[in-house]
Order: C-alpha cells, then sequence, then structure tokens
C-alpha cells in the first residue's frame, strides 16, 4: 500500500450497515429470500487483522468479496480510501452463479 496509510489510525475501508441477500428458488414458481449479511458495520485501519469464521453458508465468502470490491451490498454502504486496492484470495471448486462469466473469470484469475 501506499504511503499515504501508514501510521494512520483514520479507517482506510469503513462498512456502515451492509445486508446482502439472495433469493433462492424453491420449486418452479416460488422464490425465498435468503439474507446473508444483515446490518454489518466495522472499521479497518492500515495495519487491522481481519479474521472471519463461521459455518457453511453463513457470508464469510460475501463479507469477502465485498472487501475486494466484487460484488456491492444491497443496503448500507462501504468507504474506502482513495486508491486503496484490495485482493480477494479464495479457494473456489467452480464459477459462483450470480457473477457473469467475466467476473468469475476475474474472481478465479
Amino acid at each position: 500500500m501506499s504511503g499515504d496509510y501508514q501510521n494512520s489510525t483514520d479507517p482506510i475501508i469503513t462498512f456502515s450497515d451492509v445486508s446482502v441477500s439472495y433469493s433462492l428458488r424453491h420449486g418452479l414458481l416460488r422464490r425465498k429470500k435468503f439474507v446473508v449479511l444483515k446490518d454489518i458495520s466495522f472499521d479497518l485501519s492500515q495495519g487491522d487483522s481481519l479474521g472471519v469464521i463461521g459455518c457453511n453458508g453463513c457470508g464469510k465468502s460475501t463479507l469477502l468479496q465485498l472487501l475486494a470490491g466484487v460484488m456491492s451490498p444491497d443496503s448500507g454502504s462501504i468507504n474506502r480510501k482513495p486508491h486503496l486496492r484490495t485482493s480477494l484470495l479464495t479457494i473456489q471448486l467452480g464459477f459462483v452463479d450470480y457473477l457473469s462469466g467475466t467476473e468469475n473469470a476475474i474472481l478465479s484469475g
């Protein structure tokens, strides 16, 4: 990262009431809304570490995708310092069905 962020206690990333949900199909016509993240708020400053643990389907990968800027929240806001670059490192077995082919290629690359 650039020297602009060194020795700063100002947040470089701020999550404010971030929520994400998916629509799951049940049968042919019915859909059910599945809330993955609800009203998540935190600040990350230069040098901070973030650990994300939880069971399958609890939103770990979704949170990492939000941090990396791969996806946007349904509600709330994510503010980043200008020119901040983040990367997403994940173990992924296949394509993410709600992303386009190009977005999957970029994510997997």
